[in-house]
């Protein structure tokens, strides 16, 4: 049993933006964390020239269901969503940058929903199934690997 079965929800989460940072730190990137988490972002990377990239952190244990709410998760050539994949058949999390961009024309596995006239706010997510590896492996991090500055960032 890997580790991460051992802690809760929140425990995962923090544990997820700490190594997202990390790894963008191990990369030569600046890195900031905003004080109050109201925007929908969780880290501030400095990529240097006067840009700067806008992360919102997610992680999943397994299979499941993320989302960002859409009013926090604006599809800007500068914001990107981080997903740490803790799988239950491996003993480290995958790392995936995915440029906001994505959800402009969503196709599996983002999704793109607005509830109309329903109690849930309108989001942008991903279902992360049985096929997450091929469906996601576009934007994987391989461990190790510096993280990629090719997002398109204005």
């Amino acid at each position: 049993m890997s580790r991460w079965h051992l802690a809760n929800r929140a425990h995962v989460g923090a544990a997820a933006e700490l190594i997202v940072a990390a790894e963008f730190a191990l990369s030569g990137y600046r890195v900031f964390r905003p004080l109050v988490d109201d925007r929908g972002v969780d880290l501030l990377v400095d990529l240097g020239s006067g840009r700067h990239l806008l992360v919102q952190v997610k992680s999943v244990r397994g299979a499941g269901y993320v989302y960002m709410r859409k009013s926090g998760f604006s599809l800007d050539n500068y914001r990107a969503l981080a997903l740490l994949v803790f799988p239950a058949d491996a003993d480290h999390p995958e790392l995936f940058l995915i440029p906001a961009s994505v959800w402009r024309n969503p196709i599996p596995p983002f999704v793109d929903r607005d509830y109309v006239e329903k109690k849930s706010d309108p989001e942008y997510g991903i279902a992360v199934n049985k096929q997450w590896r091929r469906q996601l492996a576009e934007w994987r991090v391989m461990p190790g690997e510096r993280l990629p500055v090719t997002l398109p960032v204005e």
